[in-house]
């Protein structure tokens, strides 16, 4: 039985608990969202998009901006499963892209191509945590707003 089904047993609380940490190395009981608890990380980047996109609080830019070029390896590798390598960067696979021919299915992408390297350029600075510029880099609102549409569009419609 998974987590999901156990929380739809009728119980004689409608409330799942789960045990958390809190201070002095303590535990506690705390409410549990299962939907939240079991969300994969293309979701929740898929999530936190077009929640930014909606005008609701945010708590970290950089979050935001990480997450773009995350749901868009994601997408691809669930578009065309076995044709995108998880071993290969976000730049790699559009450079396949780029190079694909058919009857490769990635060749479809190529009208994208443009669009992929330029949310790529942008999403690349906040992308690797260990660049000390990507983490303390100004993030305009605006602008990070117009990639994640711009990221959203091509998952929803598959163009640009």
């Amino acid at each position: 039985m998974t987590l999901k089904e156990f929380a739809k047993l009728p119980l004689n609380s409608n409330v799942v608990q789960k045990i958390n940490r809190v201070n002095n190395d303590y535990s506690n009981f705390s409410t549990c969202d299962i939907d939240k608890e079991c969300a994969s990380n293309y979701y929740r980047d898929h999530k936190m998009l077009q929640d930014f996109i909606d005008g609701q609080a945010v708590n970290d830019l950089h979050s935001v901006a990480k997450a773009i070029r995350s749901l868009l390896e994601g997408y691809l590798h669930r578009r065309f499963p076995g044709h995108v390598k998880r071993c290969k960067l976000f730049g790699q696979i559009i450079g396949d892209v780029k190079l694909a021919q058919l009857p490769n299915p990635l060749f479809y992408l190529q009208p994208l191509a443009t669009e992929l390297d330029e949310i790529n350029d942008y999403a690349g600075q906040f992308h690797h945590n260990t660049d000390v510029t990507s983490s303390t880099a100004y993030i305009s609102d605006s602008e990070l707003r117009n990639y994640a549409r711009r990221t959203l569009t091509i998952i929803h419609k598959g163009e640009p």
